[in-house]
């Protein structure tokens, strides 16, 4: 067997694993082949609801899901996953339209596969992928901005000593404002950089995701929520707490401040 290419082991050594879920037996034998041939671990799924049991108790770095799956369909696993997990989703289907590309791309997917496929073809978009992937990992310092600590390296935040439960998108958005603080960021690049996806206007799901942010960080901090700003007509920010007001003398002779961007909340 030829060396495993870079893109099926993580940085320690061990194989990265691949969850493919479909209800074909044979097909899920043969693509599993394709990928153990280069050095994935393959978890396998017949239905919908064993792909979520498994993606959300074996956390893959990588999910092939079949849209006509019993119990729960791929293009459903998708949607349920999108925000659960970080790993890149496939979709495969027998229907290939571009309506139904684009329904599984907004549903989260970042490639969609048209059956019937060359398993080699298929196995090569996977390490792509995670090529991809492995170059975007770095090792990052933590961030800390007054009360509100974030360790990339688990993904965990804390405020004010006390753990914050946040999705995996809130994680990412959290992430993305805290790195810089005060720097604002357009609806398009938070949507680009969180869910790494086009962006077509996709407001509600960044507004969704930004209250659920604030009300967790109400709940640990109260006011901390309004920390996370929506700047009318620019996009969001992270307005870095002060731990003390600094008193400004004023001076006759001083020119007025001009006025600040009108920020709300969604």
């Amino acid at each position: 067997m030829e060396p495993a290419p870079p893109s099926s082991r993580d940085a320690n050594g061990p194989p990265l694993r691949i969850l493919l879920a479909d209800d074909d037996p044979e097909l899920r034998e043969l693509v599993a082949g394709y990928l153990e041939h280069d050095g994935y671990a393959v978890l396998l799924a017949a239905d919908g609801e064993e792909a979520l049991r498994l993606a959300r108790t074996e956390r893959p770095d990588l999910v092939i899901l079949d849209v006509m799956m019993p119990k729960v369909n791929g293009l459903d696993v998708c949607r349920m996953l999108r925000d659960e997990l970080e790993c890149p989703l496939f979709i495969l289907s027998a229907r290939g339209d571009e309506p139904d590309r684009i329904l599984g791309l907004n549903l989260g997917a970042i490639d969609y596969v048209a059956k019937p496929f060359s398993p080699r073809e298929l196995v090569a978009r996977v390490n792509a992928h995670l090529r991809r992937r492995n170059r975007q990992i770095t090792v990052e310092a933590p961030i800390a901005v007054g009360p509100l600590y974030l360790d990339p390296i688990r993904a965990e935040a804390q405020l004010n000593g006390a753990a914050l439960d946040l999705r995996a998108k809130e994680w990412e958005l959290l992430r993305l404002f805290a790195a810089t603080p005060g720097r604002v960021y357009t609806k398009q690049q938070v949507y680009e950089q969180v869910w790494h996806e086009p962006y077509y206007g996709n407001d509600n799901t960044i507004m969704v995701h930004v209250r659920s942010l604030r009300r967790k960080l109400d709940d640990a901090l109260p006011g901390a929520g309004d920390w996370l700003e929506n700047i009318r007509g620019l996009g969001y920010r992270l307005k870095a707490p002060a731990s003390a007001p600094v008193p400004v003398p004023v001076r006759e002779s001083m020119p007025m401040p001009a006025p600040r961007p009108q920020e709300e909340r969604p």
